[in-house]
């Protein structure tokens, strides 16, 4: 009899301690599954972090080079510039014999005929409730622009379609301005003389000996500033193009990794073993 109530004893302490190891096993296991999702989260966490950090200092750099490729194109178009009045000065030495010099002339005094003209036809016009609605819708859009370019990556500002329809308001003012000066009799006339000035100096430039006028010290010089300024801003131009492109990528894996923070989060508050979280809810 005493053999038989050990042998119960013995065999209920078993049960007890197989219970008991395998209540510690899934526990353990439980504290596991919910260290990996913390971890899961916590990476997820960093991933996110390191792209914003990437992308703000991508921005940086964008906004840097886009300055810099603005100047660089203001300095050309400037050089530019000074390559044609040299050249005219140069046309007037050596073609001072065939008349180009009296022709530049005629063409200076065309222009400025056509510039009075224009500025009384964008005075008759700044008068009519057309011009007057689109200059104040322009002023208003322009400060929409300039709040939306702050907002606005660089790499976002030839697509984005608010700001095209801005930049569409904010010319309509000019475009009025435009078609009055295409409409106006004394405006058209003296763009067609002007025209004809020109025709006339390129004929007798055409008499110059071959090459003779590019030759010149002072054309060379303007020259060969514009070249060396067009490949610098051909190369920030590129240094930009990459840097977009960049950005782009970046902008892409942060908002992977924040679909995959969501994602983890997700799981981690569904975890049945999460800490605080009731059983069969």
């Amino acid at each position: 009899m005493r053999h038989m109530i050990f042998i119960h004893w013995f065999a209920s302490l078993v049960l007890v301690w197989a219970g008991s190891t395998a209540l510690g096993q899934k526990g353990n296991s439980a504290r596991q599954d919910e260290r990996k999702e913390n971890e899961r989260v916590a990476k997820a966490e960093r991933d996110v972090n390191e792209a914003k950090k990437d992308l703000a200092a991508i921005q940086k750099v964008l906004r840097s080079e886009s300055v810099q490729v603005e100047k660089m194109s203001q300095s050309l178009r400037e050089l530019k510039k000074r390559v044609r009045e040299v050249r005219e000065d140069a046309e007037d030495r050596l073609g001072a014999k065939i008349g180009i010099p009296s022709a530049l002339a005629n063409i200076r005094t065309a222009g400025t005929a056509l510039e009075q003209c224009a500025v009384q036809v964008r005075k008759d016009v700044h008068t009519t409730k057309e011009w007057v609605s689109a200059k104040a819708a322009a002023d208003q859009a322009k400060n929409a622009r300039d709040a939306l370019l702050d907002e606005l990556n660089p790499v976002d500002d030839e697509d984005n379609e608010p700001l095209k329809a801005l930049l569409q308001v904010i010319r309509k003012p000019m475009e009025l301005e435009d078609d009055a000066m295409a409409k106006d009799p004394g405006a058209v006339n003296a763009t067609k003389h002007l025209s004809q000035q020109q025709v006339e100096l390129d004929r007798l430039r055409k008499l110059l000996p071959s090459g003779q006028v590019d030759k010149d010290r002072e054309v060379v010089q303007a020259t060969q500033a514009v070249g060396k300024k067009e490949k610098e801003l051909s190369e920030a131009e590129s240094q930009f193009k990459k840097s977009k492109s960049e950005a782009v990528k970046i902008q892409r894996r942060l908002a992977e990794n924040q679909l995959s923070l969501q994602r983890a989060r997700a799981a981690d508050a569904a975890d049945p073993n999460r800490p605080g979280k009731s059983k069969g809810k």
